[in-house]
């Protein structure tokens, strides 16, 4: 059975709720998931502007449908979720991780529920060193372990979170799950 490498961002609505799935086909079916780390880029839902041209209300309205329906999937899962507004940063956590020698799923879920549900400042070293109970040096010992997770997730065309790559195959997003599942022999 091949082991799945899960690129997942604290700040990425997407992998927070693909989290608890990914942890449970492991757990489930002895699957073992890297866990790494990738600084994304997430985006805030764009304000309506006076006269807005076509292009601006695309972006505009699939912007807040995804909120919408992340936050829609979220409460149907049982899953508590809100956007903080502003968006925060991740990076000092994904750092902190990274310099793990082995990333447990556990602080994985205390980083989510800190970014999701409590609004904690993900990119505050003093926050991060507190939330995940590591030194202040964690950060800094973590960036080049980030930079080996990402040149290692743009060899295998990761462009973003969350991202599962399965030997040689790529998948995009949490809704590949199943499709990963029937590929494991698993469905």
């Amino acid at each position: 059975m091949s082991d799945i490498d899960f690129y997942f961002d604290f700040k990425c609505p997407a992998s927070y709720l693909a989290f608890g799935p990914t942890l449970a086909l492991s757990q489930a079916s002895g699957v073992r998931v890297h866990w790494r780390p990738y600084l994304s880029r997430q985006r805030p839902v764009p304000e309506r502007v006076a006269n807005e041209d076509k292009t601006q209300r695309h972006f505009r309205v699939r912007a807040e449908y995804r909120r919408r329906t992340h936050l829609h999937y979220a409460a149907l899962r049982g899953i508590p979720m809100a956007f903080p507004e502003p968006l925060g940063d991740s990076e000092a956590a994904l750092l902190a991780l990274a310099s793990q020698e082995f990333i447990d799923p556990q602080l994985i879920e205390t980083g989510f529920h800190a970014y999701w549900v409590t609004h904690l400042d993900l990119d505050d070293p003093d926050t991060v060193a507190r939330l995940f109970d590591i030194d202040n040096d964690a950060q800094s010992r973590g960036a080049e372990q980030l930079a080996q997770i990402r040149a290692t997730a743009d060899a295998a065309k990761v462009v973003e979170a969350p991202s599962y790559v399965l030997g040689e195959q790529l998948f995009m997003g949490r809704e590949h799950l199943p499709w990963i599942q029937a590929e494991l022999g698993l469905a």
